[in-house]
């Protein structure tokens, strides 16, 4: 009888060993990877809400800038008037058309000494705004974060803007001649004045006069475009930060004339600061861009036009020849896809992200704004101001 039992007991396990698991396990090894999936798609979905609310949050930058420039548009004719009619009552002179002009051409629209500063100061101010508010709003975060300031050689420097100088060389003569046909049609374009101290002008004048046409905008415009406003985005979502910044900063100089070109440099140039995480790439190109614009305009106070035209004809040939050189060298040494953190949105991604950002529609309603002050601000002051006389 021990022994039947024992077989019986010895087949009932053979019998188990023998027979298939459970359904249910199959079912548990489908559904762990459809799980995974789950949480990994709800995570990737939650990155890039961020990452949009991030690129909304870096438009902050431009739209203050634009905003505030364009108040100031208003705001110092009225407060020119003022220190004007203070001065003239703490002198115990009388106030008159002729005074007025001249205090106006020494203080704010001249190209002396006096005039370069107190621009200087206003420029200064006007770019800073933006930035500081975004770093209060950021203030957990480092100030070298928010601004990549990696190291480069300086040959890579030297590169980087002998490639964007010369692409905007390019743009800037077809800018030229589309501005030269509006011009026949018989279009009033706002053109810059960058024209130089008179001849015979004091040394502060022209130092002054360098500095803000060349320091001044190289680091406030690239620290407040190509820092700030890419700063949280940069890692995250590349496309977007370059996209973003250059749109900002060529709208930020409010004249079709200056608009295009910008446009093309600061994209080239949003490439190679987002590319290597380095603002003094974008700082150096910026101030070499800038000085050769103005130094003609310099020299004819020293040199005959004809050398001058000459010198800087000569020089522009070789930036192109040299840029048509070394944008094949570079597309094949490099390619043009940048590198981003793990969770970086890819190009689709980040344009998507960007036209669907609440930000990016802000900003370009204060570029809107600029550009109608920057055009017509004078003309809409002028009938402001004949209202209330009337």
């Amino acid at each position: 009888m021990d022994e039947m039992k024992n077989e019986n007991i010895a087949a009932a396990k053979n019998t188990a060993q023998a027979s298939p698991e459970p359904a249910s396990a199959p079912c548990e090894t489908v559904a762990a990877p459809a799980f995974d999936e789950k949480l990994e798609a709800q995570k990737r979905a939650f990155v890039k809400k961020q990452i949009k609310r991030d690129i909304s949050l870096s438009n902050t930058v431009p739209i203050i800038n634009m905003l505030f420039s364009s108040a100031l548009t208003f705001i110092l004719p009225f407060a020119a008037a003022f220190i004007y009619g203070l001065t003239v009552a703490l002198s115990g002179g009388q106030p008159n058309d002729e005074s007025y002009a001249y205090f106006i051409d020494t203080f704010f629209s001249g190209n002396g000494a006096i005039a370069q500063a107190v621009n200087i100061v206003i420029y200064m101010l006007m770019l800073s705004v933006g930035p500081l508010i975004y770093w209060i709003i950021r203030s957990k975060y480092k100030f070298t974060e928010l601004i990549g300031m990696k190291k480069v050689t300086f040959s890579k420097m030297l590169y980087c803007t002998v490639f964007a100088i010369g692409i905007s060389y390019v743009f800037n003569v077809i800018a030229s001649m589309v501005l030269a046909f509006l011009t026949a049609l018989g279009l009033d374009m706002t053109v810059p004045d960058f024209s130089a101290p008179e001849s015979g002008s004091s040394l502060m004048a022209n130092v002054l006069y360098i500095i803000s046409l060349t320091v001044m905008p190289c680091i406030f415009e690239e620290f407040a475009y190509r820092g700030f406003t890419t700063a949280r985005v940069r890692k995250t979502a590349p496309y977007a930060a370059i996209l973003v910044s250059s749109l900002a900063f060529s709208l930020m100089h409010g004249t079709v004339t200056q608009i295009p070109g910008s446009l093309v440099f600061g994209l080239v140039l949003g490439y190679f600061v987002v590319r290597y995480d380095c603002i003094w790439i974008g700082v150096f190109a910026h101030f070499v861009n800038n000085l050769f614009a103005i130094l003609p305009s310099l020299l004819s106070q020293y040199l005959p036009e004809l050398a001058v035209n000459l010198v800087f004809g000569a020089v522009t040939v070789v930036i192109f020849v040299a840029m048509l050189c070394l944008v094949p060298v570079y597309l094949i040494r490099h390619g043009i896809k940048i590198k981003g953190d793990e969770d970086a949105l890819s190009f689709g991604e980040s344009m998507k992200a960007v036209f669907t950002s609440v930000g990016f529609y802000l900003m370009l309603g204060a570029a809107v704004i600029n550009f109608i002050t920057t055009n017509f601000g004078a003309d809409i002051l002028t009938f402001i101001m004949g209202i209330g006389a009337a």
